[in-house]
């Protein structure tokens, strides 16, 4: 439970220690390691600083505009920028060569977009995560199950992006239990869209701050952390 008054370095010492308790829970044979990143929408540049003091130098955006002007801000410190909300096609170009992950790719006219904007811009490749809608809510991002296959496909195709995993968010539920078939599902889509692709797809983005540890426990690689871990939002 989050406790008022911690800084980032209590709450990031408290997460450490049920992130390794998580870890003893998972079966022997999984060896992959799990990333903290730290969702910063609506924190100022100041926290994450105080974040980064202390070891966190993965941060996660929803927001192009936002992000933007935080990274400015920041340009003295050596962060991982990470994009997990919805991306419209038109700011595509604001987001390439900033972000080193986009977790939120979802659709065929996208990839054609990234992967235009990665051809121009960056020198190296665009990784990206493609985000699956598993609870079946219309007023959420995410491709379907039914579509996976084609747009990791696609995705495979194009020289420029390099396809890394998967990413889910699951409805939103207060008991993380509830949350761990739509995790299962989401490592069982991996396995499977492998074998149809022949090629590792090493990462799983899913777990927020009520169910990371049932994440972990079905094979989480990244989970995403915001007021657990930096406290409130200071603007929305």
């Amino acid at each position: 439970m989050k406790k008022s008054g911690e800084s980032v370095a209590e709450r990031w010492a408290r997460i450490q220690r049920e992130i390794e308790k998580a870890l003893q829970r998972r079966p022997d044979s999984w060896s992959h390691q799990v990333q903290v990143v730290a969702v910063s929408k609506g924190q100022s540049p100041d926290v994450i600083r105080e974040a980064a003091d202390v070891g966190l130098l993965a941060f996660a955006e929803n927001y192009v505009q936002e992000a933007v002007g935080k990274q400015e801000a920041l340009v003295d410190q050596k962060l991982e920028w990470h994009f997990i909300g919805h991306l419209q096609s038109n700011k595509v170009k604001k987001i390439i060569g900033r972000f080193q992950w986009i977790h939120s790719l979802d659709r065929m006219s996208l990839v054609e977009e990234l992967e235009k904007g990665a051809m121009k811009t960056s020198p190296v490749l665009q990784k990206v995560l493609i985000e699956v809608r598993l609870g079946g809510e219309a007023s959420k991002s995410g491709c379907t199950v039914e579509d996976l296959s084609a747009l990791a496909s696609r995705v495979q195709k194009s020289p420029h992006l390099q396809l890394e995993g998967l990413m889910t968010m699951p409805p939103f539920q207060e008991d993380g239990e509830k949350s761990r078939p739509y995790f299962r599902q989401l490592a069982t889509l991996r396995r499977e869209l492998e074998q149809h692709l022949g090629v590792k797809l090493p990462h799983l983005s899913m777990g927020t701050s009520q169910d990371y540890g049932v994440a972990i426990e079905e094979g989480a690689t990244f989970i995403r952390l915001g007021r657990q871990l930096l406290g409130d939002r200071t603007r929305s």
